[in-house]
C-alpha cells in the first residue's frame, strides 16, 4: 500500500499549485520590501530568502517564534522561508501579516 503522500506529489496539479504559491509568497515578500525598505528576494520555488537590509535577523526570526512563525536566518541580514509544499495561499497570507508587524516593532525600536 503506497503512502498518501506519493499520491499528493504524482498529482498532476501538484507542482502547478506549488508554483501558484510562489507566486503568492513572491508578491507578498516583494510588498513587504517595498514597504520596509528591504533589500531583494532570491531563490527559487518555496526556498525563498528576503536581504533585510539591516543586520536584524535574529531578532525577527526570535520575535516570529515567540508568535508561532517558524523562519530561518542563515546570516545576520537574511530571512529564509521553507513553508511546507502543501502551504495554502491563507497561510502564506497569515505568514506575510505576521512578517509586516514584527518589521513595523522592529523599525519602531
Amino acid at each position: 500500500d503506497r503512502p498518501k503522500i506519493f499520491d499528493a506529489l504524482a498529482a498532476p496539479s501538484f507542482l502547478e499549485v506549488v508554483r501558484a504559491r510562489e507566486v503568492t509568497l513572491r508578491a507578498g515578500l516583494k510588498e513587504l520590501s517595498a514597504r520596509h525598505g528591504l533589500g531583494e528576494i532570491r531563490g527559487r520555488g518555496l526556498l525563498i530568502a528576503l536581504d533585510l537590509s539591516k543586520e536584524i535577523a535574529n531578532a525577527v526570526v526570535d520575535k516570529a517564534r515567540d508568535q508561532g512563525l517558524l523562519l530561518n536566518a542563515p546570516r545576520p541580514a537574511t530571512l529564509r522561508f521553507m513553508p511546507a509544499l502543501n502551504v495554502s495561499d491563507a497561510e502564506i497570507k497569515q505568514m506575510l501579516g505576521m512578517l509586516d508587524s514584527i518589521l513595523r516593532e522592529q523599525a519602531a525600536a
